[in-house]
């Protein structure tokens, strides 16, 4: 019976409700140009995303993924409960800014407050995994003024806590100008909880409290 729940949904209504709870949990903005649920005997709903885009309240872009897959889990969203299981983006582009006290443009979107929407849903910000590939991260130091761009094939992030910890493994090459500066391989669970810690990605700086293994290499 389970299995056939999703025959029986409306997905409009889910649909609006899903965007509104992330919008209103993280401050974010979400724009796409299509988005459809596809329908399977699955004990979860699976989200298709075309062109989509996540901005900063200021509309900057933060995120822009070209496809995107999001399994919701079925059971919780009978009781108002989002609960992404898992989420598959296609050729997303990530946008971070680093300042030079350490802090970045996204850090004070963490926030262990979840709150509830208009319509009494509640989102879950526990994710179980998301994978990417051909993933673009655009990496602004403000520090030493320089822009850098990370790229690779793969980049998986599990054991998602948004308010406490990840864990994410991935390839590729860190490039400056259109030049290759670094290659590197890293494996790493890291702590989100900002208030605790100071940490960032920058090639020429520490990375703080983080349990990682891999290699950086010129």
């Amino acid at each position: 019976i389970l299995f056939s729940i999703p025959y029986f949904f409306n997905p409009d209504k889910y649909k609006e409700n899903i965007f509104k709870s992330i919008e209103q949990n993280t401050g974010f903005k979400i724009s796409c140009e299509n988005a459809k649920f596809e329908k399977e005997f699955r004990p979860y709903l699976k989200l298709h995303l075309y062109h989509t885009g996540v901005m900063y309240p200021d509309d900057t872009v933060f995120l822009q993924i070209k496809d995107a897959d999001f399994k919701i889990k079925i059971l919780p969203l009978l009781f108002k409960k989002i609960e992404i299981k898992q989420a598959q983006l296609e050729r997303p582009i990530i946008n971070i800014i680093l300042y030079k006290d350490f802090s970045t443009s996204f850090e004070k979107y963490i926030t262990d407050k979840v709150k509830i929407n208009s319509d009494g849903y509640v989102l879950n910000k526990i994710i179980s995994s998301i994978d990417a590939k051909n993933y673009k991260i655009k990496f602004q130091d403000k520090s030493i003024d320089k822009t850098f761009y990370f790229e690779g094939e793969k980049l998986h992030i599990g054991d998602i806590n948004l308010n406490e910890s990840m864990h994410v493994k991935l390839k590729g090459s860190i490039f400056e100008n259109k030049k290759e500066y670094i290659k590197y391989d890293l494996d790493i669970l890291t702590d989100l909880n900002l208030k605790k810690q100071k940490f960032t990605f920058s090639p020429f700086r520490t990375i703080y409290d983080t349990d990682s293994k891999g290699s950086i290499y010129g």
